[in-house]
C-alpha cells in the first residue's frame, strides 16, 4: 500500500466517524517527510535500491500531507526544485477524490510563496531502520545532495541490493554518483548484475559481494552492517558505518561534505592478509577520462573529478562500462571507475575527493595529503584541515591562503 492510499484511508475514517491513533498518524507524517527527501536536486527520485526516479511518491506524500494536516512544508520544500506545473501534472494523475480541500490546494499551488509560507524541511534525514541516510547542503537546485546506506543483513523478499557502504551524490541540479536502477525483476544475470556490488559506489575486498546472491528477491547468509556515527555542523556534514560481510576483513566508511563543495571519502580495512582493497564508483556520464590518477567527467552541464589522495605506484585505476535503468527493461550506457590496491598491512585507508564543478570550472583540490589523523587540502584560496580520527571524520578547520584560521567547527 502506497502512502496516498495510506492518507485516503485516514480522510475517510474521519468521514466515517473513526480515527486512528497517534502514533499512525505521527508515522505517517514521517513517510512523507522520508518521501520528500527522497528527491534529488533535479527533481527526479534518489533512485535508490529498486526505486523508482518517478516524482508520484514525493508529489503524492506532499500533496496528502497538506490536504489532510494543512501542512505546507512538505509542498513548500518540493517547490525549490520541482516547478508548479509538473506538481500540478503529477496530482492530476493521483486524482485525490473526495478531499474537500483541492480548490484551496490548487490555488495555493498557482500563487508565488510568501514569507510565511517558506518553512522548509530539514536538511537531514536519518532513517534508523533501514540505516539509510540523507544529507543536503540546502533546498535548491545547486544544493549538493548526498545518500549514505549500510543495512544489513537484508532479508528475504527486499528490494534492497549488496550496496552496503554505497553512496548516491547530486549536486549543481545532476545526479553524479549514480545507483545502476533495477532493469527487472527476473531471476537472471542481468537482475544480479543490477544488484552487485561491482555497479554501485561501494568499497569491496577483491572486487566481490559481500554475500551470496539466490535470486531476484534472495540472498544467501549474511553479517552485519550499519551505520555508526553521523556529524552535522555548518562546514562538515557526513556519516560513517561498518560492513562485516567480508569477514575476516571489516571494511568501513566515513563521507563528509567538506564546506559544502568537496565530498571526502575514508574507506578503512582492518583484518588485511595480501588483499585486494577495490572500491567502486558508478558515474552518470559516458564521457569519463583519467588524468594520472584521477578520473573526471567531461560534460556540457555539470562535471565530477574523482582524486585519490596519497596514491602511489601502488594503486590502480580503470575505467569501466556501465549501465543505469529508470524504466522496467530500458538502460543506457554510463561509466564506472574502479580503484585497487594490495593491502601491505593489516590495517589500510583509501581516501578520495570528489568533486563536482559546473562546466568550464576546472578549478581542483591541490595538495591533497593525508598526515596522521588529518587529512589536508587546499580548495579556491582555502586550506581545509578534516580530522579523520578512527576512520571517522569528526571535524574540520579552515584556513584562508595566508594561513590565518578563520574556523573552527
Amino acid at each position: 500500500m502506497g502512502l496516498a492510499d495510506i492518507a485516503y484511508s485516514i480522510y475517510f475514517a474521519a468521514k466515517c466517524g473513526r480515527s486512528f491513533s497517534s502514533t499512525f498518524i505521527a508515522r505517517v507524517k514521517k513517510g512523507m517527510e522520508y518521501s520528500v527527501h527522497n528527491m534529488a536536486p533535479n527533481g527526479t527520485m534518489l533512485p535508490f535500491g529498486d526505486a523508482n526516479s518517478h516524482t508520484m511518491t514525493p508529489v503524492g506524500a506532499a500533496c496528502m500531507g497538506y490536504l489532510l494536516f494543512g501542512d505546507t512544508r512538505y509542498l513548500a520544500t518540493l517547490r525549490q526544485f520541482l516547478p508548479a506545473e509538473q506538481i500540478l501534472q503529477t496530482l492530476t494523475e493521483l486524482c485525490p477524490w473526495g478531499f474537500g480541500h483541492i480548490p484551496e490546494l490548487l490555488a495555493w499551488l498557482k500563487k508565488p510563496l510568501q514569507t510565511g509560507e517558506r518553512e522548509l524541511l530539514p536538511l537531514s534525514t536519518y532513517q534508523r531502520q533501514m540505516d539509510y541516510y540523507i544529507l543536503r547542503t540546502g533546498w535548491d537546485k545547486n544544493a549538493a545532495c548526498l545518500l549514505f546506506s549500510c543495512r544489513s543483513p537484508i532479508h528475504y523478499g527486499n528490494h534492497a541490493h549488496m550496496d552496503q557502504l554505497g553512496i548516491i551524490f547530486a549536486a549543481y541540479g545532476k545526479v553524479l554518483l549514480q545507483d545502476p536502477g533495477r532493469y527487472t525483476y527476473k531471476s537472471c544475470g542481468e537482475r544480479h548484475l543490477y544488484k552487485s556490488s561491482q555497479v554501485h559506489t561501494v568499497p569491496t575486498v577483491n572486487g566481490r559481494d559481500g554475500f551470496e546472491y539466490v535470486d531476484t528477491f534472495g540472498y544467501g547468509p549474511q553479517k552485519d552492517g550499519g551505520i555508526t556515527a553521523v556529524v552535522d555542523t555548518e562546514c562538515l556534514k557526513g556519516v560513517s558505518g561498518i560492513n562485516h560481510n567480508y569477514e575476516p576483513v571489516t571494511v568501513s566508511r566515513s563521507v563528509a561534505l567538506v564546506d559544502g563543495c568537496v565530498l571526502a571519502i575514508a574507506d578503512t580495512y582492518n583484518g588485511l592478509d595480501r588483499e585486494e582493497m577495490k572500491a567502486f564508483f558508478h558515474i552518470n556520464s559516458t564521457n569519463v577520462v583519467m588524468d594520472g590518477l584521477e578520473v573526471l567527467t567531461d560534460d556540457r552541464d555539470v562535471n565530477l573529478r574523482i582524486i585519490p589522495v596519497n596514491g602511489d605506484a601502488g594503486w590502480k585505476a580503470e575505467i569501466l562500462e556501465g549501465r543505469l535503468s529508470d524504466v522496467f527493461y530500458h538502460e543506457y550506457p554510463s561509466k564506472r571507475a574502479v580503484y585497487s590496491r594490495i593491502a601491505g598491512k593489516e590495517r589500510e585507508m583509501m581516501l578520495f575527493l570528489a568533486v563536482p564543478a559546473v562546466s568550464g570550472d576546472e578549478t581542483k583540490p591541490e595538495n591533497a595529503a593525508w598526515d596522521g589523523d588529518y587529512l589536508r587540502f587546499c580548495f579556491k584560496g582555502i586550506s581545509y584541515q578534516v580530522c579523520c580520527r578512527d576512520g571517522k571524520f569528526t571535524e574540520v578547520q579552515l584556513y584562508p591562503a595566508s594561513g590565518r584560521k578563520i574556523s573552527i567547527i
